[in-house]
C-alpha cells in the first residue's frame, strides 16, 4: 500500500486558501451585527419611546405644555421618531398656541453610524409648525441649526450633547449677537447630571446696550424610581455679569448664583434655596454680597408626593376641557396629604439674608415652626384643621416665629442714606435702643423678634399689648 507523502501533504494543506475562512468569519460577523442591530433596534425603540412617553408625563403636568409622540417608523438601521410640543399660552404669529415639531433620528447599534458604541445614536431637530416662524428660524440659523446628539449606551444610559450655533439678528436697528451655547446631559438609571454652558450675548442699539456673559447650569438630580416625582440632588445657575446701560440708566448685577440643593432622611424632605449676588449696582448705589437663603425642613416625603399627584391630575383634567374645579376625592386627598405634612412638623428657615455696606454686614435669620400645630393635629383630622383655619388667631397662636438681626449702626445708616431717610432712622434707632427694643454693644445693633403662644416680643419687649 502506497502511503502519502508527507512533504506533499504539507505543502498542500498550506497552499489551501483563506477566503473560505475569512468569509465565513466576515458572514458570521455580519450576522452578528444584523442580530445585534436587529436587537438594538428593538430596544432603541422601547428606550426612546419609555424616555418620550416619561418626558411627555413631566411636560404636560405642567400645565403650560403638552407633549406627544405622533410617528414612529422602525427600521433595521435606522428609524424615526417625532413629537409635538404645543406651549399653551404662547401664541405663535398666527395667533395660535405656538407648535414645535421634534424630530428624532435614530441610528441603532452595536456600532451605531459608526460615532460610537452603544445602543443607538438618536440626533433631535426642530421645527417650527407656523410657517411665519419658521421663516425667522431659518434666518435666525441659516446654516447649522440647534441640535442634541445623544448616544444611547450599551446598559440604556444616555448622553446628550446640546448645541446652539452663535449668531446674530438686527431688529428696528437693535443688533444681537450671541455666542454658541453647548452642554451634555447624562442619564444613568436615575441619576441626570447637567452641564450646560453659554459664553453669553450682546445687544447695542437706540434702546440702549445690554451684556449678559458667561452664563452655566450645573448638577445632578437622583430618582428612587419611576414614581419619585421629587427626587433629590443640587443644582446652580451661575451668571458672571448681566449689564444694561441706556436713557441715563445703568444697571449691572457680577456674580449672580442660584443654587437648591434637596435632600433625604429617612421619610423627610429637606430643600434649600440659595440666591446670591456679588455686586449690585444701580442708579450710583453700590452693594456687595447680596445673600438669601431659605430652607424648607422636615417635609413627609409621601405627603408630598400625595399632593404633587392630585395636582398633576387636577391639570390634567383641565388640560382635557374638565372644569378645573376639585372633585370631593381630589379635595378628600388634598386635606389628607396637607394633615401629613403638618403633622410631620415642617419648619421654615431664613437661613441668612444680608447685605455687606461700607460700613458692615446687616445680617437677619430665623425660622418658623408648627411643631404645636402638629402636636394638637396628631390625634385630629381634617375637620379640626378646617376649624382652625376658620379661627386665624387660634391658629397663630400654635405658630412659632423667631427672626434675628445683627449689624454695625453704620451699616443701618448707610442702607437707610440710599433712600434719603438716614436722618429719620437715626432718630427711630435711638428711640429702640433707649426703649430696650434693641441692643447696642460698641457700635453694633442686635435684636430678636418672636412670636410663642400668640405673643409677639422685640428683644423680649412685648409688642401689640
Amino acid at each position: 500500500m502506497t502511503q502519502p507523502n508527507p512533504l506533499r501533504t504539507r505543502r498542500a494543506a498550506r497552499r489551501r486558501s483563506p477566503w473560505p475562512a475569512l468569509a465565513l468569519g466576515a458572514a458570521l460577523l455580519v450576522g452578528a451585527y444584523a442580530g445585534a442591530t436587529a436587537v438594538f433596534s428593538g430596544r432603541a425603540q422601547a428606550i426612546t419611546q419609555d424616555f418620550g412617553r416619561g418626558l411627555a408625563a413631566q411636560v404636560n403636568s405642567s400645565g403650560v405644555a403638552t407633549l406627544s409622540e405622533t410617528g414612529y417608523r422602525k427600521g433595521l438601521t435606522d428609524s424615526t421618531q417625532t413629537l409635538t410640543l404645543t406651549l399653551k399660552e404662547t401664541p405663535s404669529d398666527s395667533g395660535r398656541p405656538l407648535t414645535l415639531l421634534i424630530t428624532n433620528h435614530i441610528r441603532h447599534g452595536p456600532l451605531p453610524g459608526l460615532r460610537g458604541v452603544g445602543q443607538a445614536t438618536v440626533d433631535t431637530t426642530f421645527r417650527f409648525a407656523d410657517a411665519g416662524m419658521q421663516a425667522e428660524y431659518e434666518k435666525l440659523f441659516p446654516g447649522e441649526k440647534p441640535a442634541i446628539h445623544t448616544l444611547v449606551g450599551l446598559a440604556g444610559s444616555t448622553e446628550s450633547r446640546v448645541t446652539v450655533p452663535q449668531g446674530q439678528t438686527t431688529q428696528e436697528g437693535q443688533t444681537v449677537t450671541w455666542k454658541a451655547l453647548g452642554g451634555t446631559v447624562r442619564v444613568e438609571g436615575g441619576r441626570t447630571s447637567t452641564d450646560l454652558g453659554w459664553p453669553g450675548l450682546t445687544s447695542a442699539g437706540p434702546e440702549g446696550k445690554a451684556d449678559f456673559s458667561g452664563f452655566r447650569l450645573a448638577g445632578t438630580t437622583q430618582r428612587s424610581g419611576p414614581d419619585d416625582q421629587l427626587g433629590t440632588g443640587d443644582m446652580a445657575f451661575t451668571a458672571d455679569r448681566l449689564s444694561f446701560s441706556g436713557e441715563d440708566q445703568e444697571v449691572s448685577l457680577g456674580g449672580l448664583k442660584v443654587a437648591s440643593q434637596t435632600t433625604r432622611s429617612g421619610d423627610f424632605y429637606d430643600a434649600a434655596l440659595k440666591y446670591g449676588v456679588a455686586e449690585v449696582k444701580v442708579a450710583g448705589t453700590d452693594l456687595k454680597n447680596v445673600q438669601l437663603d431659605l430652607g424648607l425642613r422636615h417635609l413627609d416625603r409621601a405627603a408630598l408626593q400625595r399632593l404633587l399627584a392630585v395636582s398633576r391630575e387636577v391639570q390634567n383634567g383641565a388640560r382635557a376641557g374638565a372644569t378645573p374645579d376639585l372633585t370631593d376625592a381630589q379635595t378628600r386627598e388634598l386635606e389628607a396629604a396637607g394633615l401629613a405634612l403638618l403633622r410631620g412638623s415642617p419648619k421654615l428657615t431664613l437661613d441668612r439674608l444680608s447685605v455687606t455696606e461700607p460700613g458692615g454686614e446687616i445680617v437677619l435669620t430665623g425660622e418658623a415652626s408648627a411643631q404645636r400645630l402638629a402636636e394638637q393635629l396628631a390625634q385630629g383630622g381634617a375637620e379640626d384643621l378646617r376649624r382652625m383655619a376658620a379661627v386665624p388667631a387660634a391658629l397663630m397662636g400654635l405658630l412659632d416665629l423667631r427672626l434675628e438681626g445683627r449689624a454695625p449702626r453704620q451699616a443701618i445708616e448707610d442702607l437707610a442714606a440710599l433712600g434719603g431717610g438716614a436722618g429719620d432712622l437715626t432718630q427711630t434707632l435711638e428711640g429702640l435702643v433707649g426703649g430696650g427694643y434693641v441692643r447696642e454693644a460698641g457700635g453694633q445693633l442686635s435684636t430678636e423678634l418672636k412670636l410663642t403662644d400668640g405673643r409677639l416680643t422685640l428683644n423680649g419687649q412685648a409688642l401689640g399689648e
